[in-house]
């Protein structure tokens, strides 16, 4: 045979070597696809990406809390809820008037007292202890206090006959008055007492309802907001594949 002749059967010798690796390799390839096309048959996938959860604007629970403690409803402002918020700081500024017009009360009737004493009783107020002036709501003058103490308590210290201890009260209705207007003035201190309650309780429940606010929008935050990827099969023998939609919510 000649140099053609030769080429030419190499030729031949060549391609019925590969014929077969590539029947095989066409076999395997159409095996793949059949097999994605059988994997990728499924509902679609719905996530949220990592980074988009991190980027998504929280607030500290912690922080409103400290904030209506400090002032009732601020926290709630903070949280987005200003309706909310002006509740309990209307509730806190309701309180604290409350707490002055029962101190300013308290004070009133406390002088009101003080100058019955001086008008119907000739006492000097100066210097006067608060047990001095409990003494003047029981007896009529000094020397019934001392008379009643030698009887009651014989230990108790008497009053010295001075112009300092000296109280008469013209008539036992000036004394009753002048124990009105003690018992006014303690009760509305009492009062004042139960305003200060109030506040500390309405500071602990804006508080809370704070905490509450600010958890509960963080866990819808933390639902709605991030990057959403749809993963769906795309189911074609001639053509498989897995189609990936993103869709960013905020």
């Amino acid at each position: 045979m000649g140099k053609p002749g030769l080429s030419f059967l190499a030729v031949l010798l060549l391609a019925a070597g590969w014929a077969p690796r590539c029947s095989a390799q066409t076999i395997a390839e159409a095996a793949a696809e059949s097999r994605l096309a059988w994997q990728t048959n499924a509902p679609a996938l719905h996530t949220y990406t990592p980074d988009a959860q991190q980027q998504v604007n929280l607030k500290s629970p912690w922080a409103a809390s400290g904030l209506s403690l400090l002032l009732p409803g601020t926290g709630q402002f903070y949280a987005g809820a200003p309706g909310r918020g002006k509740v309990f700081l209307g509730a806190e500024v309701v309180i604290w008037g409350m707490a002055l017009v029962f101190d300013r009360q308290s004070a009133w009737k406390s002088d009101d007292a003080i100058r019955l004493a001086v008008q119907h009783a000739q006492l000097d107020p100066e210097g006067k202890d608060e047990e001095f002036f409990e003494y003047l709501e029981s007896y009529q003058n000094r020397d019934e206090y001392n008379r009643a103490g030698r009887i009651i308590d014989p230990s108790r210290p008497f009053l010295p006959e001075t112009r300092e201890n000296y109280w008469q009260w013209d008539s036992p209705e000036s004394r009753e008055e002048y124990k009105d207007t003690r018992n006014e003035s303690e009760a509305a201190s009492r009062n004042r007492t139960f305003t200060f309650y109030a506040a500390l309780i309405n500071r602990v429940v804006s508080a809370v309802d704070a905490f509450r606010l600010v958890t509960r929008d963080n866990a819808r935050k933390r639902e709605r907001k991030g990057l959403k990827l749809s993963v769906s099969p795309k189911l074609s023998w001639s053509n498989p594949g897995v189609m990936i939609n993103a869709r960013l919510v905020f």
